[in-house]
């Protein structure tokens, strides 16, 4: 049988032996060994809720799932979005892989985005796939040069030649 239970604290323990303190309603407060998919590091908050499953021992839950009633769910179906949280629930970085087959890591302070066609955009700046990179104001490094200045022995200004790979 399983259940559903309002997290109460998340017990950090070592070699991946960790707890889950949960109400399940009813009284009785339970804590369940805490279980995700391998090379995930993701505990659960106070205001989440836990997915407990009975296992062959007393009084033995584990807690397979959890759900952020506070977070808009706004992946469509196959996409994978990931998100990291304040203590408070409150969302503050997101990974969003879309089924377009773009990628867009954003905080409040900006955001790098790999476009379906293979160009990447952080904060408005571009890499093109084939390797330029535009600026926010539209100005193409590839071909941008500037005047040189005098050198020391008072020469005139030369253009210089675009950097050679």
């Amino acid at each position: 049988m399983g259940r559903i239970a309002k997290v109460l604290e998340f017990i950090r323990g070592v070699g991946g032996q960790s707890d889950t303190k949960c109400d399940p309603g009813g009284g009785a407060i339970r804590q369940a060994r805490h279980f995700q998919g391998a090379g995930d590091d993701s505990p659960p908050l106070p205001s989440d809720y836990a997915a407990l499953v009975d296992v062959p021992q007393a009084g033995g839950f584990v807690a397979v799932g959890y759900v952020d009633p506070l977070t808009e769910q706004t992946a469509a179906p196959g996409e994978r979005r990931l998100y990291a949280r304040t203590a408070d629930g409150t969302q503050i970085v997101e990974l969003w892989l879309k089924a377009d087959g773009s990628a867009r890591l954003s905080n409040a302070g900006g955001y790098l985005e790999l476009e379906a066609e293979g160009d990447v955009v952080g904060n408005g700046a571009r890499m093109t796939r084939d390797g330029d990179v535009v600026t926010s104001d539209g100005v193409s490094l590839r071909n941008h040069t500037h005047s040189q200045g005098n050198d020391s022995d008072n020469n005139t200004e030369q253009e210089t030649e675009p950097p050679t790979l």
